[in-house]
């Protein structure tokens, strides 16, 4: 393979050092050169409260750097020839500050404490940390991070709040503060996607850094921005659940993402690493993303190694593929091209054969016994809880029953319950349009959730408003799979378009800043499953669109082995489970239809080869996510997108050899 990026000016590695990995003084010194001597132009450590500015010290854990140290790690980048670039969160993930400082964010929140930025002590804040920052750095870029601002609760709930309008103000304040100064200020993408009315305001001097850490069939979302008039960054990570790992999910992730950065002339590259980033993984994974990224083989030992390791975390210790997965992990650990990684493959064999005092021992060389990730590692974080069976639902009354039925309630708004049969399933309007609660007979297929969410409260328009809701619903996706999407977090108006003894059809609207939606759910008397039918209209210059979707089936232990994807590659039938897969999730090249077989039922999903570019499989205890991806393609403003899918369902009846194309 050709070599993809080294001549882009931007290769960056983000290590999280503020998730609880705290990394001593010198393990940081060692990062830094080992990231200079890969081929790293930039180091970015993610801090959040791990900086002991004189504005944050309240809420700074005691190993937090001093200036002083900051100093001296300049100095260290500055001889090994890489630029070592400051971050401080100018809004969203300050749930480690705001219980010190609560001034910043107002009245009690449950749930996520981040800022209120219509408050002048915020904006005050703000700025006097990042000038204090300003006063022991050097120039360059400043990482300002701007993801996932979830406002809190009391700003959601007052009238005309525009949450696009509050996060573009308080970005542009720091944005115009740092630029002052010689600065350039890089923001992550998300909210700009979640809240496209932004796009206009954000000023051109921030530096858009778009992440997607996962396999897409592609990032046209980097050319949207350079339309847009911003420099841009892709960010890929190392990443795969638990510790960011290079196992195979993320070397293909990464393969992705280098081939969009070719594609679409992004001005640089950041590999990112999240939480759970111990140096002992991550002496391995920066120089192996540099050989990634420009088209190199990593070893392959060690990355399959990685991958079982992965997915061995995901299930009950005492499972026969648990085991299955940990015999041959622990046999690849025997490898030649583990000579120059001792220090990965001790980690590993110790969380492996659940050696606790070496796995301590291990972790504690590089990094303070402090943090929430010293103590998982100190007390060995339990495993995930897993069903051992299938769910069973209640089988419904009334066999021949058909229609729609309507239940309103104050909390939960109208629940639109479709009923064919022994099938039933339910929608909520006020709540994104969520579908859920699929059953046939004695089968669930998509568990309910609304009960859970209800208790939270939540209000609309947040960025994770009513992701608890979970459930089925459409993303409208604008150049990148998006989730959690906009569409998800708004209630949808709704009308019955046909309601007749033979057929039911709901149609559900919203409007947004950069497209208008129209929504069509139909089921017909003794066929089962239902049709869904998803519209866009395009409102946003540049903009490059298409409809994915979300789909959590209901998963439990026996189907790591038992329950079959199958589809078609290039006229060739392929199946595939979870336990022959063997990582922690996965992309299916089918272009067109997917079938799930579980012992007791066939589920087929019906999707046009236009309008469907693979199916992203992620999966976990009581959960299998197979969401589709749409075909992205550039829109005119007032273009119309139609993506339409069938969900079919068979009850105890063995999939047909030959799958529609």
């Amino acid at each position: 393979m050709s070599c993809l990026i080294m001549k882009k000016p931007f290769l960056g590695f983000h290590y999280d050092i503020a998730r609880g990995s705290y990394l001593k003084p010198e393990t940081f010194c060692r990062a830094l050169r080992l990231a200079a001597q890969s081929g790293y132009t930039h180091f970015l450590p993610y801090l959040e409260n791990m900086i002991r500015l004189p504005a944050l010290a309240k809420a700074c854990p005691p190993c937090a750097y001093t200036a002083a140290d900051w100093r001296r790690f300049e100095s260290v980048a500055k001889a090994a020839g890489i630029e070592l670039v400051p971050h401080f969160n100018v809004i969203g993930h300050t749930e480690r500050i705001i219980p010190s400082y609560p001034e910043l964010s107002g009245p009690a929140e449950r749930g996520r404490l981040d800022l209120d930025v219509t408050r002048a002590a915020a904006r005050d804040w703000t700025l006097r940390c990042l000038g204090e920052f300003c006063e022991f750095s050097r120039r360059g870029y400043f990482l300002i991070g701007g993801d996932e601002w979830q406002p809190p609760r009391h700003l959601l709930a007052r009238p005309g709040f525009d949450v696009a309008a509050a996060w573009v103000n308080q970005i542009n304040l720091a944005v115009e503060f740092l630029a002052k100064r010689g600065r350039k200020p890089i923001v992550w993408h998300d909210m700009l996607i979640h809240y496209p009315a932004a796009l206009r305001a954000l000023s051109r001097k921030a530096v858009i850094a778009f992440w997607f850490y996962d396999e897409d069939s592609d990032y046209p979302a980097l050319d949207m921005f350079k339309q847009h008039g911003f420099e841009t960054l892709m960010a890929t990570a190392v990443y795969g659940g638990g510790a960011p790992t290079m196992g195979r999910r993320c070397v293909n992730a990464q393969r992705c993402a280098a081939a969009a950065v070719k594609k679409h002339g992004a001005d640089g590259v950041i590999v990112t690493t999240w939480e759970f980033a111990r140096w002992e993984i991550q002496a391995f994974n920066i120089p192996a993303s540099v050989r990634v990224l420009r088209g190199e083989e990593p070893p392959a030992a060690i990355v399959d190694a990685l991958s079982l390791w992965q997915t061995w975390q995901k299930l009950p210790l005492d499972s026969a593929v648990a085991g299955e997965l940990k015999a041959r992990a622990l046999q690849l650990l025997q490898a030649p091209e583990w000579a120059h990684c001792s220090d990965l493959r001790r980690c590993l064999r110790a969380s492996l054969k659940g050696d606790a005092k070496d796995d301590v021992k291990s972790y504690t060389q590089f990094h303070f016994p402090q943090g929430r990730i010293y103590e998982m590692v100190a007390k060995r974080s339990r495993r995930p809880t897993w069903s051992p069976t299938p769910p069973v639902a209640k089988p419904l009354g009334g066999a021949r029953s058909f229609g729609l039925k309507v239940e309103s309630a104050a909390a939960a708004g109208d629940a639109l319950r479709f009923r064919n049969g022994d099938e039933s399933f339910t929608v909520y309007p006020k709540f994104g349009a969520s579908l859920q609660d699929w059953r046939r007979g004695g089968d669930l297929l998509i568990p309910a959730s609304m009960d859970g969410l209800l208790k939270q409260g939540a209000l609309p328009g947040g960025y994770r408003s009513y992701s608890a809701a979970g459930g089925f619903f459409p993303i409208w996706a604008l150049g990148t799979h998006s989730n959690p999407c906009i569409l998800g977090q708004h209630p949808w108006r709704w009308r019955a378009a046909e309601n007749t003894a033979g057929q039911v059809i709901v149609e559900l609207n919203a409007e947004f800043a950069h497209a208008s939606f129209t929504l069509r759910i139909g089921i017909e008397r003794d066929r089962s499953g239902f049709a869904y039918e998803a519209r866009a209209i395009n409102k946003l210059d540049h903009a490059y669109g298409a409809f994915n979707f979300n789909l959590p089936i209901a998963f439990s232990l026996a189907d790591v082995t038992e329950m079959k994807l199958i589809w078609n590659e290039a006229s060739v039938r392929r199946e595939t489970t979870v336990a022959s897969k063997a990582q922690s999730a996965f992309w299916i090249s089918a272009r067109g239809a997917l079938t799930l077989q579980r012992p007791t039922w066939t589920m087929q999903i019906e999707a046009s080869p236009e309008q469907t570019a693979g199916y992203f499989t992620d999966w976990g205890a009581g959960f299998i996510t197979p969401d589709l991806h749409g075909m992205y393609r550039k829109l005119r403003v007032g273009e119309e997108t139609i993506a339409r899918w069938r969900f079919h369902l068979d009850a105890h009846r063995p999939v047909s050899p030959t799958l529609p194309v």
